[in-house]
């Protein structure tokens, strides 16, 4: 199911489906390339905690310096995304 504000970019996404590249599950890379073909021009965020979910029962505690690693390197990731596809 796609979530209400991005109807039109999976819609897209669904017509391309057979011709994409498709990278890992999420298609981040395809979302984004959509949602900046079709104008978009606002923000995006990444998610603060990858290596914990802090929600989960039993979710033991991590290094900060082993977190901030992770989150610096998923930044580092999605700069180098958005600079690719804007190329």
């Amino acid at each position: 199911m796609c979530p209400r504000f991005l109807r039109s970019v999976c819609r897209g996404r669904q017509r391309a489906a057979a011709a994409a590249r498709v990278v890992g599950q999420g298609r981040v890379r395809d979302i984004v390339q959509d949602a900046l073909a079709r104008g978009y021009h606002g923000a995006f965020s990444i998610e603060p905690h990858m290596i914990v979910v802090y929600h989960e029962t039993g979710a033991k505690p991590v290094d900060e310096a082993v977190m901030r690693k992770n989150y610096v390197e998923y930044g580092r990731r999605l700069e180098a995304l958005l600079r690719g596809v804007a190329a």
